[in-house]
């Protein structure tokens, strides 16, 4: 009987293992990816280097794994008016309130005016993850997509309560339709 160099037999019993670990992470873990929205039409960006997109889960991690579901009731926002359109962003409040949402304060003028596309900003630090999901889908639902989403600009501090983890500012692509 031939004798098996043990060298060579512990190579082939490491790559048998590797494969096999391999398969059983492949079939463990399948490549799925969360719906989400289009991202905004125009490629442009807002103050505070925002960008279009969103959906209803955050990103896609190793193996598939999203970030936080949304919430879609209880998230408190702020709704602004960038535009000269009077009462879009108290129309756009009355909306979220009537649908689930909370808002610590009344709407009120933006500090950025002529905004031409909906901003969507998101409070950054521990609950980052929760809140841009939450922005995606109320981008996703009210905004069909089109609203850029970004981290709350400093800009905005002065105008916004701490409570409220979204600032909505309603751009020139939305005002008129709230208000109808």
């Amino acid at each position: 009987m031939a004798r098996v160099n043990r060298g060579t037999g512990r190579i082939v019993v490491i790559v048998a293992l590797v494969v096999s670990g391999a398969v059983a992470l492949a079939k463990g873990f399948p490549n799925t990816t969360p719906a989400t929205g289009p991202t905004g039409s125009s490629g442009a960006t807002g103050p505070g280097g925002t960008t279009g997109g969103g959906g209803t889960t955050g990103p896609t991690g190793p193996g598939g794994l999203t970030g936080p579901t949304a919430n879609t009731t209880g998230v408190t926002f702020i709704a602004l008016n960038g535009t000269t359109v009077a009462g879009s962003a108290a129309a756009l409040q009355q909306k979220l309130v009537a649908d689930g949402y909370v808002s610590p304060e009344d709407a009120k003028n933006s500090p950025v005016q002529g905004v031409t596309i909906t901003l969507i900003y998101f409070r950054s630090g521990a609950g980052a993850g929760q809140n841009k999901a939450d922005a995606g889908y109320i981008n996703k639902h009210y905004f069909g997509g089109t609203a850029q989403i970004g981290k709350l600009d400093p800009l905005y501090d002065p105008v916004v309560p701490k409570a409220a983890t979204l600032v909505i500012v309603v751009g020139a692509d939305f005002a008129d339709k709230l208000i109808k």
